[in-house]
């Protein structure tokens, strides 16, 4: 979907490139790409170790260290509040 009225102009953490923020609320229409996909699925594999993705990780030791890993770049990247949010790792 185009941008609508909700969208503003904002920066990128830590530099001087302009963005367009879209907000997001249930109900708006969803990018093309992720049509037909489950709302709320949650997959993470070790493509190393399984790359036929038979082993979803969800649920264990390793999701809980790649949630930490992504709190911690996105900390020091000064992301906004709304995306850790939006990940749910708020």
């Amino acid at each position: 979907p185009k941008p609508d009225r909700r969208a503003v102009i904002d920066f990128m953490p830590g530099s001087d490139i302009p963005v367009l923020k879209q907000a997001f609320t249930k109900g708006d229409r969803l990018p093309w790409w992720c049509v037909g996909q489950p709302a709320n699925a949650h997959v993470l594999y070790d493509l190393t170790r399984d790359p036929g993705e038979q082993e979803n990780l969800v649920g264990g030791a390793e999701e809980r260290r790649m949630i930490e890993l992504l709190h911690a770049a996105l900390t020091a990247m000064e992301a906004p509040r709304e995306q850790f949010e939006r990940l749910g790792i708020a």
